[in-house]
């Protein structure tokens, strides 16, 4: 039993840092591909990117849906490797 919730942390585990590590790329490229200034705050003229602070919440947005699909996704395909690989195993 104690074995079985073992896996269950590494398949979590892997899960949550492969997510994160999509997610941020992702939000990345939001922020670097951002022709309309949809991440930035403008303190003055909009057309100059050089006065722009940071407007956290759609880029929070962009990388907590990449996060879920991604954990989702990696977490499925972990949990079905390992069943296959079980099943070769007998």
């Amino acid at each position: 039993m104690e074995e079985n919730k073992m896996r269950w942390r590494v398949k979590l585990t892997t899960s949550v840092f492969l997510s994160t590590a999509v997610s941020l790329y992702m939000a990345y490229a939001a922020l670097q591909h951002n022709p309309m200034g949809e991440y930035c705050t403008y303190i003055s003229d909009p057309s100059a990117n050089a006065n722009c602070t940071m407007n956290l919440g759609p880029l929070m947005g962009v990388f907590i849906s990449w996060f879920v699909v991604s954990f989702l996704i990696s977490l499925s395909g972990i949990t079905i490797f390992g069943w296959i690989k079980s099943q070769f195993r007998k």
